[in-house]
């Protein structure tokens, strides 16, 4: 699959997705609502009041009536690598790099109801081909495909089908040494196929450099990706029971293809406008410590446009989180302040389609994320900061991307 493929595929970057993201995580995927107090207000005895500080709260709880909430993060993401279909890592043969951001607006509507609207930026976006890189992928896990990108032109203007069914003449021969490669100890008549692979290592070796070298000129030319707006998600998130150690609460959403994508190798956005649900529940098995899973589902609902003509996404794009959090109070008095996240998250998505030719396969990701929260509600202040580590840990089909997100939330009464 192409780098343009490939981007095109995934939209933006899951990990961007997953904080807003395009996730994978704190944005715009996880239109989290929180319970937390106004400047002026202390948190209302509500369920679940037995989870000790306010520095982590359920993810399903929403804003009470009336409190707004602005997030603003910042989110670095970068990567070389990426999991093949069978699951194993290898080159991707770049450098990729994504920095980004959002505005991000909750607002309490009613009791047990929140509202969210979430604008993700991209500030920055780039896939530099990296020569080394690429040769290794050219030379181990891709060989046999590169040698096949070889030889497949020239068989194709001397009317062959393919380099296994072309047999080998004086005028092939002369053809390929112009291009470097001597293949004139092959009899007349051996296929195309059969006498580039009869080359020397050596030969082999420097033949695929110098196509790797042309390659990574080429795409060094358009190595920038798009950036501004993403895609505007809008959504609510209604809590539907609540005690003292459980709460469950539903949602509902749209993600509306605003983001830059028909032409772009590097697009800012999935390129479909998507129906979604949300599912959260939350259990607090002691004071100070609250187990949450997160579930988001999305379904194109409208589609796309490219290039190449309209485009598609097969089957819904799942992904979600499990993770534990922990006050760190809990431990001392002068900690209050400071939570402390642990968890594993999971990304599922279909297969894209261009005119009904599939242009990716599903994919899949997981991630391993730790959070380290200090809030200002337990001293009056109404705001809290975040830093965020995702790991890459297993996938299919997938970029192995790492991001650092970095979150500031302000908490407003109107």
């Amino acid at each position: 699959m192409s780098r343009i493929q490939s981007f095109k595929k995934r939209g933006p970057l899951k990990s961007l997705v997953a904080v807003c993201a395009l996730g994978t995580l704190t944005l715009g995927q996880q239109a989290i609502a929180e319970e937390a107090p106004a400047a002026d207000a202390t948190p209302e005895a509500a369920p679940m009041a037995k989870a000790g500080y306010n520095t982590i709260l359920p993810k399903g709880k929403t804003l009470p009536e009336g409190v707004t909430r602005l997030w603003i993060p910042y989110n670095m993401t970068s990567g070389n690598e990426e999991y093949d279909a069978d699951g194993n890592k290898g080159k991707v043969g770049a450098d990729i790099k994504v920095n980004a951001s959002a505005l991000v607006f909750e607002y309490g509507i009613s009791k047990g109801m929140s509202f969210q609207l979430v604008m993700p930026y991209y500030l920055s976006q780039s896939a530099e081909a990296n020569f080394a890189d690429a040769a290794e992928k050219a030379l181990t896990t891709d060989r046999t495909a590169t040698l096949a990108s070889i030889t497949t032109p020239f068989a194709t203007a001397f009317g062959c089908a393919s380099a296994a069914e072309c047999p080998i003449n004086a005028t092939v021969k002369g053809a390929l040494a112009a291009q470097g490669l001597d293949i004139s100890a092959s009899a007349d008549g051996t296929s195309l196929a059969d006498a580039v692979n009869a080359l020397s290592d050596t030969v082999l070796t420097e033949v695929i450099r110098s196509t790797v070298q042309a390659g990574v000129d080429a795409a060094n030319v358009d190595k920038d990706g798009a950036t501004g707006l993403g895609d505007i998600q809008i959504g609510v998130l209604k809590e539907l029971y609540s005690d003292d150690k459980f709460m469950f609460s539903v949602g509902a959403g749209l993600r509306i293809a605003t983001g830059k994508f028909k032409d772009e190798a590097i697009p800012t956005g999935r390129g479909t406008t998507d129906i979604g649900l949300r599912l959260n529940f939350d259990y607090l098995p002691m004071t100070n410590m609250i187990v949450s899973w997160e579930h988001y589902s999305e379904q194109m609902i409208q589609s796309g446009k490219t290039g190449g003509g309209t485009y598609k996404r097969v089957g819904p794009k799942n992904y979600g989180d499990l993770t534990v959090a922990y006050n760190l109070g809990g431990l001392h008095d002068s900690m209050k302040a400071l939570g402390l996240t642990a968890g594993y998250s999971y990304d599922y998505d279909g297969e894209g389609r261009v005119d009904g030719v599939a242009v990716g396969s599903s994919s899949e990701a997981a991630y391993s994320q730790v959070v380290l929260t200090a809030s200002g509600l337990e001293y009056g202040v109404p705001g809290s900061i975040e830093i965020e580590q995702n790991t890459p840990m297993s996938g299919k089909n997938s970029k192995v991307l790492a991001s650092t997100v970095v979150t500031l939330k302000l908490y407003l009464k109107f």
